[in-house]
């Protein structure tokens, strides 16, 4: 019993020394299976071997964001192999003065773009034969460390569309117009598209909801004039807008002459109305009291010249001799055969004296 016992014990630590054992549980080894791996991009190997460990880089270098140090020995159809996925890349040190080093990996092309012939911290992506950068969007990669990660700034991000330069292209070169005023982005973009209001909104009569693709000073820009503007459905109960197409309206149309509709574009808050109100009122106030002035004097002397020029005219009748006018006169009576009229005048008599009259003795 004690030989049978003392023989397991030494087969049991033979085993484990050599890394083969086949009881009821395997005991940790720390037997490398497979071989050492070879130091490969700028990597070196290793002081100890393990199954599992982490590659390092040579002095000067650093890993390249996107692949992985981690190495695991696994076996794979009877044979021990490294697993290293991404693969370990080791390049400059981008901190070292005049390194060129990206740390970022190489961007994914997408949205019919190319990948750059040489890869660096910044550069400009191309698109491929055929397509060119859509307005709007930025070709500008930059490589920055955020969080402890390198990753690549792309804003805004590039998008390639078919040349519209080609025969027969739909391509739109503005970007997607900004919905504003209750409007609302089409399902489908186009070089010329009409843009909808959102619901329970109308388009305002004077305004065009015609958008067009132009091209000025090399720019891709919408025209869209006069300007649109949406306002609440006026057939919508309980709603105060007014809809110059419908008959019998009375809402203004302002593409109409003489119309006196209020333009969006020229509206002033209700504060600023009512300090133009105030001043309007105050200029009118002081203009009227001037002219009302101005109408009184003017009155005024109307009416003293008109009173002036009739008493003159009065005066001339007073002096003027009227003729004498012969009476028959009653047997003793003392009347004169002759009756001369007087005139009365309610003029203040002049200086001047009658011609006919003696002059005044003087002693």
């Amino acid at each position: 019993m004690r030989a049978s016992l003392l023989l397991f014990i030494l087969t049991a630590a033979k085993y484990t020394f050599t890394g083969v054992y086949a009881g009821p549980s395997k005991p940790m080894s720390s037997t490398v299976m497979c071989e050492a791996p070879e130091p490969k991009n700028n990597a070196k190997t290793p002081d100890k071997l393990e199954p599992r460990f982490r590659m390092q880089c040579i002095d000067g270098y650093v890993r390249q964001a996107g692949t992985s140090n981690l190495y695991r020995c696994e076996k794979k159809d009877n044979l021990y192999l490294w697993v290293n996925e991404p693969s370990l890349n080791c390049i400059p040190d981008p901190s070292k003065p005049g390194s060129t080093a990206v740390m970022c990996e190489a961007p994914e092309p997408k949205n019919n773009t190319k990948t750059p012939g040489k890869l660096e911290s910044q550069f400009r992506m191309q698109c491929i034969d055929g397509y060119v950068r859509q307005a709007g969007t930025s070709n500008l990669y930059r490589c920055e460390k955020k969080d402890n990660l390198y990753l690549w700034v792309n804003e805004p991000s590039l998008n390639c569309i078919p040349d519209p330069s080609k025969p027969g292209s739909t391509a739109v070169m503005c970007e997607a117009p900004e919905p504003k005023n209750n409007t609302k982005t089409p399902g489908k973009l186009e070089s010329q598209f009409r843009m909808q209001c959102i619901d329970g909104y109308v388009r305002q009569a004077g305004t065009s909801n015609l958008y067009r693709c132009e091209k000025k000073d090399n720019l891709y820009l919408w025209v869209n004039e006069p300007s649109l503007n949406c306002i609440p459905d006026p057939s919508k109960p309980g709603s105060t807008a007014a809809d110059p197409s419908k008959p019998g309206s009375t809402a203004a149309d302002p593409s109409k002459p003489g119309s006196t509709a209020a333009d969006p574009s020229t509206l002033v808050s209700s504060a600023e109305a009512n300090e133009r109100n105030k001043a309007e009122f105050s200029v009118l106030t002081k203009n009227g009291i001037a002219a009302g002035t101005v109408l009184t004097l003017t009155v005024i002397a109307a009416s003293a010249v008109g009173v002036f020029l009739w008493c003159r005219r009065s005066r001339q009748g007073a002096v003027s001799i009227p003729p004498e006018e012969m009476i028959l006169q009653a047997p003793g009576s003392d009347k004169p055969l002759l009756d001369t009229p007087t005139t009365t005048s309610s003029c203040l008599s002049d200086s001047v004296q009658n011609p006919d009259s003696p002059p005044p003795l003087t002693v």
